[in-house]
């Protein structure tokens, strides 16, 4: 219900983090984006860094990258201090104190249409105490309602996109016939300007004629510039 109405990828990872930091108490709570062109994160929204000091840690750098790779394929919520997970010991042997730097000490991979499409990191909890199984399931459960919103959310910007391509191909098409009946015009004057030249009657023909046309190419530039 909380995510059901936003507008916006932002948007809804600050009712993601939120509601996630409200629900179990925990002292920091953030969720990246994958960037789908490099496979690296940049910060959707967070209760604890701004977008400005996000981009100065380490997980919006190689950092990163490497977390996302570390996700890849998994479904369940982590423990970043699991010695176990191989994956995720060789992330905190390489990018350990990025991990504390970003208060990270659950990563929730954040799965849409089988792919991951972002990363949710919880820090420690107000009491310190340990997150339990059903904490567990709770985040799988949020992530897989944030993974299919983020994915709704750009199809929709992409959808939005193609419509407003549709739309210019569309107008330009009638600025260009304006503008090619416009250039047929003063054509026809220059063309005949050196035979008529000396006829007075031409000469106020295509004065008019080249005032109405600079006026209709200011009221073109004007009606893009509004686009």
């Amino acid at each position: 219900e909380k995510t059901a109405s936003v507008q916006g990828i932002r948007e809804l990872s600050a009712a993601v983090v939120k509601m996630v930091g409200e629900t179990l108490e925990a002292l920091s709570v953030s969720l990246w984006i994958v960037d789908e062109q490099k496979n690296t994160l940049f910060l959707g929204g967070s209760t604890e860094f701004s977008a400005q000091r996000a981009a100065d840690l380490a997980l919006s750098g190689e950092a990163g990258q490497a977390l996302y790779l570390a996700l890849v394929n998994r479904d369940m919520p982590v423990d970043a201090d699991d010695a176990a997970d191989e994956r995720i010991r060789e992330l905190r042997e390489a990018h350990g104190e990025a991990l504390k730097e970003a208060r990270v000490k659950c990563i929730v991979p954040v799965n849409g249409a089988g792919r991951l499409v972002a990363v949710l990191t919880v820090g420690p909890r107000v009491n310190f105490e340990p997150l339990s199984g059903e904490d567990f399931d709770l985040l799988k459960t949020i992530g897989d309602q944030a993974g299919a919103g983020i994915l709704s959310l750009r199809l929709s910007e992409r959808l939005s996109e193609v419509k407003e391509m549709e739309a210019l191909q569309v107008m330009s098409s009638f600025f260009m016939h304006d503008l090619k009946n416009l250039g047929a015009r003063l054509s026809l004057v220059s063309q005949n300007l050196p035979v008529y030249h000396d006829n007075p009657e031409f000469r106020s023909d295509a004065i008019r004629t080249i005032s109405q046309s600079v006026e209709k190419v200011n009221t073109l530039c004007n009606r893009l510039l509004l686009l």
